[in-house]
């Protein structure tokens, strides 16, 4: 298989896996009366492909903002909510800017890198979402604060997730063209 291929039916895993978990995340939450949280992994999966893939990942965070979109938008802020729920998260991607001073092998074994990326992840998103709703109407300070203390549960499991899958799923946070470069070295070598 091709590395456009695999990097193609990689993401595509990723982007399932991130509309799965958020269909699933936004359907709880509308069948729930008055929850007291909301939890979703849409952002976990992203942070995930984006090391792997860096900012091609970003699409995966795209996709798990379409159950939103689709399960809570009333037509006449159909541009909003499709702003806020499927534009500004491709703002994730910003978080590569991060690797321009870490190098990703860090973000995997250092906790205070790891927190770094993430928090920027969950900034960069915050950021263009209070863009989004300033355009609409609403105040751009209050907005991005509105969102981050709305999403700190979120922050919270993520970080967890993020560590634990780091510790445990081998293989699963590693920067992907670095990772098929290193297994077509030792083929090489075994040969």
């Amino acid at each position: 298989m091709s590395y456009s291929k695999y990097r193609f039916a990689d993401l595509t895993v990723f982007s399932l896996l991130a509309l799965l978990t958020s269909f699933i995340s936004e359907y709880a939450y509308i069948k729930l009366s008055n929850p007291m949280f909301y939890l979703n992994f849409g952002l976990l999966i992203s942070t995930i492909a984006i090391v792997r893939w860096n900012h091609l990942g970003a699409i995966t965070y795209v996709v798990a903002g379409i159950p939103m979109l689709l399960m809570r938008t009333v037509i006449d802020a159909y541009w909003v909510h499709f702003g806020f729920y499927v534009v500004a998260n491709l703002f994730v991607g910003g978080a590569c800017l991060v690797f321009k001073f870490i190098d990703k092998q860090r973000i995997s074994s250092s906790i205070s890198h790891t927190l770094l990326y993430l928090f920027s992840a969950f900034l960069f998103v915050a950021i263009a979402k209070g863009f989004i709703l300033a355009i609409s109407g609403d105040n751009f300070l209050i907005s991005v604060y509105s969102y981050l203390v709305a999403e700190l549960f979120n922050m919270v499991i993520t970080v967890i997730a993020f560590v634990f899958i780091n510790r445990f799923g081998k293989g699963l946070i590693v920067d992907m063209y670095s990772y098929i470069l290193d297994a077509q070295k030792e083929t090489i070598v075994h040969d």
